[in-house]
């Protein structure tokens, strides 16, 4: 940003804040034009650090005050921004800073300094963002506040601000897995929402977001049983398959999650053409034309829908797919293939077999494995029936 063009934006974001103190009228803040003047300081800051004090102070009054005017949005988006911006300017002359804020100041985790809309860039949060998200759910939390950050510092028009809310649906979804609020549910879907009605349709982004936003759906009907967010789920999945292309990486993931929403639809209505085109989405999803190479948890999955339908060539082929997958060094997913193989050989009828890796499943799996008590029940039936086998007393 050349000189008079920061002394530019300086200026909009400094007169923005004497008209709301000269008329009371906060709506100014929130104005596209001083918003983007605000990005355009932050811009500055990031890029010239030892001269950033002024601007990160003029937009750090700007989300404070926003914070204290805008009632009816109180997400804490601006309140955090206000706290990361005037952080640097805290250390270089408090009274600079509202005192209302020195405590918070002094509190603030160093991540969020770290990670601010003073010192990285959208693109550059975003990276940091996924990151942070791969350590676990626990960590949705954080994102969450990082991401709605960054989101509050940006025009509407900002190129980045759909992969923004594409990372953010994830986060909110991740959160909701944590900490247990269905509500994260609406706000996940909003957020990729409004991700996709901000994306071209060619954007490269495009293919994964509606793929996320088919999964978010299916979560909800999982856990809500809302029959109209499996249908928009299978829809958006279709639609992400069809916008990933042929040789697209993320081509894999969106056929897993469209196989996933066409299991379920299968398992409601019994129709097997959904479990066919579950089978074939599964499978091209678990080769390595789909990507690098065959994911555990994709052929964990393939496995499942081929015992569903069980012919002895399907049992074959999971079997097959088991063992591929098991050979990858990195596997988080044993527990789901090892399930997988105790099915199958429990539809082949070798309940010794099936026994056997049920057992393994109990033994050697985690203790919060989600089918854990269903595995146990399996193993219970089994063992009964070849204590008491049909016909004995």
């Amino acid at each position: 940003m050349d000189p008079q063009s920061y002394q530019q934006a300086l200026a909009t974001v400094r007169s923005g804040l004497a008209e709301v103190e000269e008329t009371g009228d906060a709506a100014i803040l929130f104005d596209q034009e001083t918003i983007r003047a605000a990005a355009d300081l932050l811009d500055y800051a990031r890029t010239h650090p030892d001269d950033a004090i002024a601007a990160l102070t003029a937009a750090g009054r700007l989300y404070w005050k926003r914070h204290l005017t805008n009632l009816q949005h109180r997400d804490g988006a601006d309140l955090t921004a206000a706290i990361c911006l005037f952080t640097k300017v805290y250390r270089a002359d408090r009274f600079t800073v509202p005192e209302a804020l020195w405590g918070r100041i002094a509190e603030i985790e160093d991540v969020f300094v770290e990670l601010s809309p003073a010192v990285l860039s959208p693109a550059e949060l975003v990276a940091e963002a996924t990151a942070i998200m791969a350590v676990g759910a626990d960590q949705g939390e954080v994102a969450v506040l990082l991401l709605r950050t960054m989101l509050v510092t940006l025009p509407t028009d900002h190129p980045d601000r759909p992969e923004l809310l594409s990372e953010l649906a994830i986060a909110l979804d991740l959160r909701r897995q944590a900490m247990g609020d269905a509500d994260d549910f609406r706000l996940a879907v909003e957020a990729a929402e409004q991700g996709l009605a901000l994306m071209a349709p060619t954007h490269p982004g495009r293919a994964v977001l509606l793929s996320r936003l088919g999964l978010i759906l299916w979560e909800r009907y999982a856990a809500l049983d809302n029959p109209d967010d499996l249908d928009r789920s299978i829809t958006l999945n279709r639609a992400a398959v069809t916008a990933a292309g042929r040789s697209d990486p993320p081509l894999a993931g969106c056929l897993h999650n469209l196989s996933i929403a066409l299991w379920s639809r299968w398992q409601t209505t019994g129709d097997t053409t959904y479990l066919d085109e579950a089978i074939d989405a599964g499978r091209r999803s678990a080769t390595p034309a789909a990507g690098p190479a065959m994911s555990p948890l994709h052929a964990a999955q393939l496995m499942v829908l081929l015992t569903a339908r069980g012919t002895a060539a399907d049992l074959d082929e999971a079997a097959a797919a088991g063992h591929v997958a098991l050979t990858s060094a990195d596997n988080p997913y044993q527990v789901e293939i090892w399930a997988a193989f105790g099915a199958i050989e429990e539809h082949r009828g070798n309940r010794d077999s099936a026994i056997a890796w049920y057992r393994k499943v109990l033994d050697d799996g985690p203790d919060d494995y989600r089918r854990r008590n269903a595995i146990q029940q399996s193993l219970e039936q089994l063992t009964a029936a070849l204590e008491h086998p049909s016909g004995r007393s």
